[in-house]
């Protein structure tokens, strides 16, 4: 972790995976804190993604954000619920049998274990006490995103059973889906309380199999019903199994082992974490591999970010400032400062990776660490915090969350990244989620990443129904939220059964 060099020191939050956030009370980031920034010591916690502050807050018997007065923007902590948190742990030497038996002693529930990972809830208030479990190599805050379908009420038949000409296989063809049962994995199936209503509807089957509800203590839609409500829609013979995604990396990846365990053929999702990696397959991608050798197939939504991504390869270094910072333009000019706009009271997070192997997803680790620095406004003009989390070892990313402070009126905030150890990287890559770029040297991106963009797997995109072959337009055209595909894999991680 850096020494606090700066006035204030925070620790990063939200869904952050940075360890360490400095936020000054100054308006502009001085050349001579970025050089002492660089030079000063660093003592890497093993909790990252914002359970450093939920254990620095535990222990304070508060839930504030740690940020200095002055600050006009701070990272968000991560959820909790009834004093938990969900994570995943990393096991040092990947024995997951005995950093599970020793996280459950301490208190985490819901344990599930895939690869090297360890995911379940954890109490906040025995956070401390991970730093000294040996079999413990990093551990970080889970937090789950989903692509929300529209809530509906009452009985209505999907459009897309015709933008799919469905009904016309079923009438030519004599088919229902009756011999291929289907599992779904989202947030919750009933936590709402309104299976039975659908089912009396027509909407969904009597015999939906849940192999894992969702966590209803947490905050919930029953997506994963109204996946459902869409699969029945398209084969109303097709037996319907859920499995949570809810609960960590590792409860996700074993469910779509435990979804095809129970039968499964076709499995769909529309959920993933952030923290996945973009350049190689992560845990949940080497499940979906494992299934699809046994004849499944699988298919997760691409998600809904659009082209709000940037990749810079073969980039500059500016030094201006007296460390290494990435420069974002192309030609012989330097610009060292990136730009995004976050909408009128919203919150957005921004997350950075590059072609360096995941020890999570079951590599030897980065050899390079980079970080962020956020400013509030254009030209990277007021500083406002700084993340990192130790890359040497361990996962090639970093990221942070945070939200517009104002209600009426969108916020431009800019970011630097800076190399602080190790050699430039040879591709760079950042996902704005909830926000768009508006640099000028923004290159439009894919945002497919992730399992979506898995080799065993098959990423949907979203097409408006009247947009589609059905209706005379070929191809489908689809829709300019719906992430854009073309995520090269640098690396092959090494599957991890």
């Amino acid at each position: 972790m850096l020494k606090n060099i700066l006035t204030g020191c925070m620790i990063a939050a939200g869904f952050n995976v940075g360890s360490t956030v400095c936020a000054e009370t100054a308006t502009t980031q001085t050349p001579a804190a970025l050089q002492q920034l660089m030079q000063s010591p660093r003592s890497p916690s093993k909790l990252q993604g914002g359970l450093d502050q939920l254990a620095a807050s535990s222990n304070a018997r508060t839930t504030r954000s740690l940020a200095a007065p002055n600050a006009l923007i701070s990272p968000l902590l991560p959820p909790t619920v009834n004093g938990y948190v969900v994570i995943d742990a990393i096991a040092t030497d990947g024995n997951t049998t005995a950093l599970a038996q020793k996280l459950t002693s301490l208190g985490m529930n819901n344990v599930a274990t895939f690869g090297r990972v360890v995911s379940g809830r954890f109490p906040v208030n025995k956070l401390t006490e991970m730093e000294n479990v040996t079999e413990l190599r990093f551990a970080r805050s889970a937090l789950l995103s989903t692509n929300h379908w529209n809530e509906t009420s009452g009985k209505v038949k999907s459009q897309g059973d015709q933008a799919i000409q469905a009904d016309k296989a079923r009438r030519s063809l004599d088919v229902s889906g009756k011999t291929v049962p289907v599992g779904v994995l989202s947030d919750s199936y009933n936590c709402l309380g309104g299976a039975a209503l659908g089912v009396t509807n027509g909407e969904l089957p009597s015999n939906v199999k849940t192999v894992q509800e969702g966590f209803c203590d947490s905050v919930v839609v029953d997506e994963g019903r109204a996946l459902m409500e869409v699969v029945h829609d398209v084969a109303p013979g097709a037996p319907l199994l859920f499995h949570t995604a809810d609960g960590g990396l590792a409860n996700f990846a074993q469910g779509i082992i435990d979804l095809a365990d129970a039968g499964a053929k076709v499995i769909v999702d529309d959920a993933f974490y952030l923290t996945e990696p973009y350049f190689q397959d992560g845990i949940i991608s080497q499940a979906i591999d494992q299934v699809k050798s046994r004849g499944v197939t699988y298919f997760s939504s691409a998600g809904n970010s659009g082209r709000d991504s940037a990749e810079f390869t073969d980039y500059a270094e500016d030094t201006s400032l007296g460390l290494p910072l990435v420069d974002f333009d192309p030609s012989a000019a330097v610009d060292s400062c990136f730009e995004i706009e976050i909408p009128p009271g919203a919150t957005f997070q921004l997350l950075l990776q590059w072609d360096e192997p995941f020890t999570s997803a079951g590599g030897a680790g980065a050899t390079n660490d980079l970080g962020l620095l956020l400013y509030a406004g254009n030209n990277c003009e007021a500083f406002q915090f700084y993340s990192n989390i130790p890359n040497i070892g361990m996962d090639a990313l970093d990221g942070f969350a945070t939200a517009n402070p104002f209600p009426d009126r969108p916020f431009t905030v800019s970011v630097r990244i800076a190399r602080l150890e190790g050699n430039k990287p040879g591709k760079l890559k950042t996902i704005v989620y909830g926000a768009t770029i508006t640099d000028q040297n923004d290159t439009n991106s894919s945002t497919i990443t992730s399992h979506a963009n898995s080799r065993g797997g098959m990423g949907v995109g979203a097409a408006y129904y009247r947009e589609t072959p059905k209706f005379g337009q070929s191809p489908a055209l689809v829709e300019s939220y719906s992430s854009a595909g073309e995520t090269p894999f640098c690396l092959i991680a090494k599957a991890i059964a």
